[in-house]
């Protein structure tokens, strides 16, 4: 059956709006280098980890370079890629807050070969008792503690100085929540440990993972 123009008109217009709209949600997600054009993250222990990673597989085809001279060259690739990324962003600004189809969450360009681990104990009569421990015993508030934004939010807390006053405030207000499922309890104690795991060919010679104390913070329950 023919269609009259009108018809046709509103299925280009339909065709048109939800490939603006699928780019819309796409282009966001593009990579974007986790150290970016901050030449401070090529000189982090996980920024060089992963210099002498790409050195030494390069090695493997002929190409010889120096780590500080890998960080030169990715820096400059990374700030030409994020210049043209910001470019192909900018038409789709005004939809992307006006619908709500904000795209926060970039592609993973690595792995995180230090994670944290939560711990959460308790002191009653003098003796510190685990409630809740990532990986091991999550019976306590897993709902919460093992959401995928807190597992963003603890990590900050493990990693920098600044967010001190922030992990305090973190202690405190799983101490509130405590108070009530543990009626006998004094003390509540927050533990953030790096875990140190090692390479494939560590673990076949019989190495472990290891764990270092990165915070630890200690309130009282509130009564």
């Amino acid at each position: 059956m023919d269609r009259s123009p009108a018809q046709l008109a509103r299925r280009y217009a339909l065709a048109a709006f939800l490939a603006f709209h699928v780019a819309a949600v796409v282009v966001p997600s593009l990579p974007a280098p986790v150290f970016g054009d901050d030449r401070r993250g090529y000189e982090s222990k996980e920024g060089q980890r992963e210099l002498t990673r790409w050195r030494l597989a390069l090695g493997r085809v002929g190409v010889t370079v120096t780590n500080d001279e890998l960080a030169e060259h990715t820096l400059r690739v990374s700030r030409a890629w994020l210049a043209a990324r910001r470019n192909c962003l900018r038409p789709f600004k005004p939809y992307k807050e006006y619908a709500g189809v904000r795209q926060s969450w970039r592609m993973f360009s690595g792995v995180n070969e230090e994670p944290d681990r939560l711990s959460v104990e308790v002191k009653v009569d003098g003796e510190w008792t685990l409630i809740f421990r990532a990986g091991e015993d999550e019976s306590w508030n897993r709902s919460l503690l093992r959401h995928e934004f807190g597992r963003s939010m603890l990590s900050r807390y493990g990693e920098e100085r600044r967010y001190g006053s922030r992990f305090k405030q973190f202690a405190k207000f799983l101490a509130v929540r405590a108070a009530d499922d543990f009626p006998d309890a004094e003390r509540l104690r927050v533990t953030i440990d790096r875990v140190e795991n090692p390479s494939p060919a560590e673990r076949r010679a019989g190495a472990v993972a290891t764990f270092r104390r990165a915070k630890r913070k200690s309130v009282a329950i509130p009564r």
